[in-house]
């Protein structure tokens, strides 16, 4: 499959890479809003803006994560985004002092960096649905086949959250659908390497007092997941007909 769009950590999260690649998380503004994903996606016509956790998430990804030139990331965001980490008088924020201690934990916690070793920030490319996909594993480990999320997350427990309609009691990464983003990498793993990897979550706790939970699905979730890719393929054919002006 030819890469109109040669993706890298610089233009990730570009509005031409959106234009060209599907995402996990772009296929949840579309299944949010058909008008506004077509604003955002196809013409270009709406430029969300950049949330505050959106930015505190990715700082502490560029501390524990590490990637090349991760100091200079950090650096970067902080920078570009100072209003989100400090006040007018220069003293961090809340959301900066809890960032730091969140990178702390994670760099201490010895089963955390087990679970977290690997290649990281990955970006892969693949077709599912028809359409081109792009996404970014935050580890992958094909030695073990291992592919492995990291998250800062409100809760590490049980949450109420509103799912078809109704207010449900469900783990913590079911809330977000982090499942069906843990398929998706599984299946782009899948075509570019041909590996079926196991998956799992290393979860953070945005808190003043954090800690760390590791998650790791084993083959009972196959079916899950599977089930997952379904859905997101149903879903990439509704996009496919509003690109195609049906």
């Amino acid at each position: 499959m030819s890469n109109p769009l040669q993706l890298s950590h610089e233009n990730y999260y570009s509005q031409e890479a959106g234009r060209v690649y599907m995402s996990n998380s772009q296929l949840k503004v579309w299944g949010r809003c058909e008008a506004m994903a077509h604003a955002q996606f196809v013409t270009g016509e709406w430029v969300p803006k950049s949330r505050a956790c959106f930015e505190v998430g990715k700082y502490v990804d560029a501390g524990v994560l590490q990637p090349d030139g991760w100091a200079d990331d950090m650096a970067r965001i902080l920078h570009d985004h100072n209003g989100v980490f400090y006040k007018q008088d220069g003293s961090e924020k809340a959301d900066k002092v809890r960032a730091d201690k969140m990178i702390s934990r994670a760099l201490d916690d010895e089963v955390a960096q087990e679970w977290l070793a690997g290649d990281q920030q990955v970006i892969l490319v693949g077709e599912i649905g028809g359409m081109k996909w792009k996404a970014m594993l935050d580890v992958l480990n094909l030695a073990l086949g291992w592919i492995c999320d990291f998250k800062t997350t409100r809760s590490l427990g049980k949450v109420w959250a509103y799912r078809d309609g109704r207010r449900r009691y469900m783990p913590w990464y079911d809330q977000f659908g982090y499942l069906r983003q843990l398929a998706v990498y599984r299946e782009l793993v899948r075509q570019v390497y041909g590996v079926l990897c196991e998956v799992g979550l290393c979860g953070v706790l945005n808190d003043d007092v954090p800690w760390c939970d590791v998650l790791r699905f084993g083959g009972g979730i196959d079916e899950v997941l599977d089930a997952h890719m379904k859905v997101v393929e149903l879903e990439c054919e509704r996009v496919l007909e509003i690109r195609a002006g049906a």
